[in-house]
């Protein structure tokens, strides 16, 4: 408390900083490969999301809503919020990185053009979802909060409904695995709006993990393919 510096010392402290978080970024940015921005991705939303959980356990916020976490009643409702926006933004990272990737693969331009379109909306409502809280007394924040999480929910139930259209030759096993799931979350909607069962906690957990389960499953498919693909395309090479 009360330190000062004067300017040149001020600058020479400045760029001492600078030189060494733009040596850091270099270091990642040169070592850093899409399975660890997978990686990174599931720690980023399940260790933020629990971090908020049990941080406002005293407030018992499941008798609420997940969202709950992020409202202005919550403690520390930016750690909830955060995560979704540092989550968002990794899965743009994402997204971009394979589908640049599978270029070479000569995929079906429309099909591929609208899997990326459905994954970064997915992204994008992700990260609304974050900077938009749901306060209700702030009528507009409770609305556009809403919109953007049922977006989400279309969002992956039009990809895992459509992934044999958008993905030409998919794996029968990646198939099974999804209709499971979807199989699973339809399940879960009707116990939650049919016969309440589920309150809307539980709901948006079951269905939240599920649905966040098959993307990560999608991308560790599209990583597996991108591979095999360089892979062939260095034997072929070598062959010439």
């Amino acid at each position: 408390m009360g330190v000062s510096f004067g300017i040149y010392t001020a600058t020479l402290l400045f760029l001492i900083f600078q030189m060494i978080i733009n040596t850091v970024m270099i270091l990642l940015a040169e070592n850093i490969t899409p399975t660890m921005l997978v990686d990174v991705l599931v720690i980023t939303i399940f260790g933020g999301v629990m971090i908020s959980m049990l941080s406002n356990s005293n407030l018992q916020w499941w008798k609420h809503n997940i969202s709950f976490l992020g409202t202005n009643k919550a403690v520390d409702s930016w750690q909830f919020n955060l995560t979704f926006i540092f989550a968002a933004l990794l899965m743009m990272a994402l997204v971009d990185y394979l589908f640049v990737s599978i270029k070479p693969l000569k995929r079906p331009l429309l099909q591929t053009q609208i899997l990326r379109f459905l994954l970064t909306i997915l992204a994008i409502n992700a990260m609304c979802v974050g900077l938009i809280s749901n306060n209700r007394q702030i009528p507009w924040m409770h609305l556009w909060h809403d919109i953007c999480a049922w977006s989400m929910a279309l969002d992956v139930i039009i990809l895992i409904g459509g992934i044999r259209w958008l993905w030409p030759g998919i794996s029968k096993n990646f198939l099974r695995i999804s209709d499971t799931l979807g199989i699973l979350i339809v399940f879960a909607s009707v116990l939650f709006k049919g016969v309440h069962y589920f309150s809307l906690t539980a709901y948006e957990i079951f269905a939240s993990a599920l649905a966040f389960s098959w993307i990560m499953m999608l991308f560790q498919y599209l990583l597996k393919q991108i591979n095999r693909g360089t892979h062939e395309f260095l034997v072929e090479v070598k062959q010439d």
